[in-house]
């Protein structure tokens, strides 16, 4: 499992594992809500760019970010950079 951090700071696990289910058993009702959320976002799709911070072998910081409406995805070096990234996809 790696933890990244997303473009305001809040850190994510990634991992490839399903997580063990949790101790507390789900209600029914936040099980439809996730239902519905999962099946929105089938039929819909996540138009939400993906943004995630890695260290790249020599110790060096970059910013990743993927665009799932144009399929394009690139790297930053710097903060500053994402965030005028960012703006010019939403000044449209």
């Amino acid at each position: 499992m790696s933890m990244t951090t997303d473009f305001w700071g809040d850190r994510h696990s990634q991992s490839t594992v399903n997580a063990p289910a949790s101790s507390q058993p789900v209600k029914p009702s936040s099980r439809f809500g996730m239902f519905l959320q999962t099946l929105f976002t089938t039929m819909v799709g996540d138009a939400e760019p993906k943004i995630w911070q890695m260290t790249s072998r020599n110790g060096v910081m970059i910013w990743n970010v993927y665009d799932p409406t144009t399929k394009e995805s690139t790297s930053f070096a710097t903060e500053a950079d994402v965030r005028s990234w960012l703006e010019q996809r939403y000044s449209h």
